[in-house]
């Protein structure tokens, strides 16, 4: 296993990370190992480690090319550039972006068939509907108590589990929703309080809160009039139109940090529905600031350093690439570039061979496979 980590890493090196999954892809599934006469799939002898450490690393890449090309100005749905945040805390292939894609898809699809008479509906009917409709499926704003629990900024999880999220959160949601039975909706940047706009047929505004799900249009003067409460002046207008998808990585970015800044609560008010890794969180977070952010801040980068060292060595390409260049600090820069130089001679130093007994083989098959899984998913969206 270690050998396809090397080669994996040999061809992102050489720019090619695509050709190397398709590689290692033909290798795991062409090779076995002979033994008394009978082949035995090597799959179910990977080491557990490798296996989960390969999928997290597939993982990272797929958000960070995610990211970057929305950095770039391509074009990224919502709903990918948010579940790029997943990717970070997954340990296997489930839940994913394309898991995302296809709830969602559900939830889309059995919208349009319960609802009567749906193509015959106005622009505002099918808007304020859609919103009464998350409201029955479940979705529910945080409560104040667990408002800030770490699994209600994950787009996700919330589509998964118990359906309890942030405003932000809930707007995704529904725009995503939206955009699939033919709406025009984006995610608006109010303060404090994203909310969710649709463009009608005239080509102004419909304003609704999917967070409350009360299926009721928000009037535009009383949004100006919070707006002037909030001394908001001259510059209303920014708040009260779409926000760009950017935008909207970045505010997620912040909810993550503030839930991880905040301690957790007792578990019966900020029970989690999926275990987080905080780790994991937090790398994701300093990773979309660094790489959407407007500038990037020698502390954000300090605690990424931090990271890569302590649980990410494989990412000291991506951080010599992406992150190091942006500082301007220079003394910074040399020093971060040290620390990469470190790792990779950390990395190249030959380690003793480690043998481990009474491993489980049924979790080991099942790693190994998820990690198959996943090589296999990202060489057919290479095609």
């Amino acid at each position: 296993m270690q050998m396809l980590l090397m080669t994996l890493r040999m061809f992102w090196l050489a720019g090619d990370f695509n050709f190397g999954v398709f590689f290692v892809c033909f290798f795991m599934r062409s090779v076995f190992c002979r033994d008394g006469g009978e082949y035995i799939d090597i799959l179910t002898h990977i080491p557990r480690w490798y296996a989960a450490a390969a999928i997290r690393y597939i993982h990272r890449r797929q958000a960070i090319i995610g990211w970057k090309k929305l950095a770039s100005g391509e074009d990224i749905s919502l709903e990918y550039a948010l579940g790029c945040f997943e990717l970070f805390i997954l340990k296997t292939p489930e839940g994913d972006i394309d898991d995302i894609s296809g709830i969602l898809d559900e939830l889309a699809a059995r919208f349009k068939s319960e609802t009567a008479n749906f193509a015959d509906m106005s622009t505002k009917a099918k808007a304020l509907a859609l919103c009464t409709y998350m409201n029955r499926e479940g979705f529910r704003g945080a409560s104040y108590e667990s408002y800030r629990a770490l699994k209600n900024a994950f787009i996700g999880i919330s589509l998964r589990t118990d359906r309890t999220n942030l405003p932000l959160t809930a707007t995704a949601i529904y725009c995503s929703l939206a955009t699939r039975v033919g709406l025009a909706a984006y995610p608006c940047g109010f303060p404090y309080h994203v909310l969710a706009i649709v463009r009608n047929e005239d080509g102004n505004y419909i304003y609704l809160d999917p967070f409350r799900g009360e299926g009721n249009e928000l009037p535009v003067q009383g949004l100006e009039h919070q707006l002037s409460e909030l001394g908001v002046g001259a510059t209303k207008d920014e708040f009260l139109r779409p926000s760009p998808t950017t935008d909207i990585v970045l505010r997620t970015s912040r909810n993550i940090l503030e839930s991880l800044r905040r301690a957790p609560g007792p578990p019966d008010i900020q029970q989690e529905a999926v275990e987080i890794d905080r780790h994991s969180a937090l790398y994701a977070a300093l990773t979309a600031s660094a790489l959407l952010g407007p500038r990037i801040t020698l502390n954000v980068v300090q605690h990424m350093a931090r990271r890569i060292q302590d649980e990410y060595s494989m990412d000291v390409q991506f951080f010599e690439q992406d992150i190091v260049p942006k500082l301007e600090d220079r003394n910074a820069r040399e020093l971060l570039l040290e620390m990469c130089g470190e790792l990779r001679a950390e990395d190249s130093a030959q380690r003793p061979v480690s043998r481990r007994e009474n491993l489980d083989e049924d979790d080991v098959r099942v790693r190994a496979r998820s990690l198959l899984i996943q090589l296999i998913r990202a060489q057919t969206r290479r095609g």
